[in-house]
């Protein structure tokens, strides 16, 4: 139970980094040379991209995920600002933060769990 518990963190991390991806489509909305919408599109991929990648190369290394995961989640709060107005965000900080930092904490967890044997 505990594992199929950590595989769907490391799952739903992937999700995040794919809905990243699917997200910026939108950027060949945009008015621009067909150079600026591609430059513009792997701009706004790279953190999905980013995201996926450092899942993969941390599958097995549940300590470095968990604190790549808590660091990208406080980076992620800060950043776009969403503990301003707390009422107005509550759904997203439920729906987005508050699962990655019971993962990133999970992750920990199970790393000193195995140091501990």
């Amino acid at each position: 139970m505990r594992q199929k518990i950590l595989i769907a963190g490391k799952v739903y991390l992937i999700l995040i980094g794919a809905f990243i991806v699917l997200m910026s489509i939108d950027v060949f909305e945009m008015d621009g040379t067909t150079l600026e919408l591609i430059g513009g599109f792997l701009i706004s991929i790279s953190p999905g991209v980013v995201l996926i990648i450092l899942v993969w190369l941390f599958w097995k290394k549940e300590l470095y995920l968990g604190i790549i995961t808590l660091v990208i989640n406080t980076a992620f709060l800060v950043i776009f600002k969403f503990l301003v107005d707390i009422p107005e965000n509550l759904p997203m900080i439920f729906i987005m933060t508050v699962p990655l930092y019971v993962f990133g904490v999970l992750f920990i967890l199970e790393d000193k769990k195995k140091i501990a044997k």
